[in-house]
């Protein structure tokens, strides 16, 4: 199967329809970053075709729970991961990336000029130093993590720059669901609900991914729905 059918089914998976320009650039990104990779650390896979999978279309699973909102924050976003991808595919969205290694910041910032990416940013810094600013703080509708950290960290990391209102979306392995059971007890306690759990497989592999969304304030804990993609 060529790239570009293998990246436009297996986003179609998940509702995403793509464009032509849309592939192209996704691809030209992965590309970017696998050179790169060869200089720095940005990703243990090596394979074009399983980075297509496990990278592109593994980041655009969210597009339907970032879809409509107006900014986001990833934390710990790496090589840019899902950040960059969300904003390709969708460009209204504001997007704002976060990591702590500074060569990753770089290697950021390249593949956003050379691809002429207009809103969107990338911020060196910890999250738990960067959300003291006053343009960050309680600022975005969603914050968002892939593999970033364990979840407690995370959910502490992200409230600091959630909006009234707005969603915290962790992406996860196939642990995503215990880890959240493991927390429930301390979420509750903090005043965080989870909205909704969405349990997915990638289209070619099989691999197993958890969406966990949450929201600040205390609802009823049969809103936190257990879905498959």
């Amino acid at each position: 199967m060529k790239d570009e059918t293998l990246l436009q089914e297996g986003a179609s998976r998940f509702g995403v329809k793509l464009s032509g320009s849309q592939v192209g650039a996704l691809l030209s990104y992965l590309d970017e970053m696998l050179a790169w990779n060869k200089k720095i650390n940005l990703t243990a896979i090596k394979d074009r075709s399983e980075a297509i999978e496990k990278h592109l279309v593994d980041s655009l699973t969210v597009c339907p729970l970032v879809s409509g909102r107006k900014n986001l924050l990833d934390l710990g976003s790496g090589a840019g991961l899902p950040g960059i991808p969300l904003k390709i595919v969708l460009p209204e969205l504001q997007v704002v990336l976060v990591d702590a290694i500074q060569k990753k910041i770089l290697f950021q910032r390249h593949v956003c000029r050379s691809q002429k990416l207009s809103g969107i940013e990338s911020c060196h810094g910890r999250a738990e130093i960067l959300s003291s600013r006053e343009e960050m703080d309680h600022a975005f509708d969603v914050v968002i993590s892939r593999a970033f950290s364990d979840l407690r960290t995370f959910i502490q990391f992200a409230l600091p720059f959630l909006k009234p209102g707005g969603r915290i979306v962790s992406m996860k392995g196939p642990e995503g669901e215990a880890e959240y059971e493991s927390n429930r007890p301390w979420l509750q306690e903090l005043g965080v609900s989870c909205l909704e759990i969405k349990c997915l497989e990638l289209p070619f592999s099989g691999a197993k991914r958890t969406l966990l969304v949450f929201q600040e304030g205390l609802v009823s804990p049969r809103s936190c729905g257990l879905s498959a993609g």
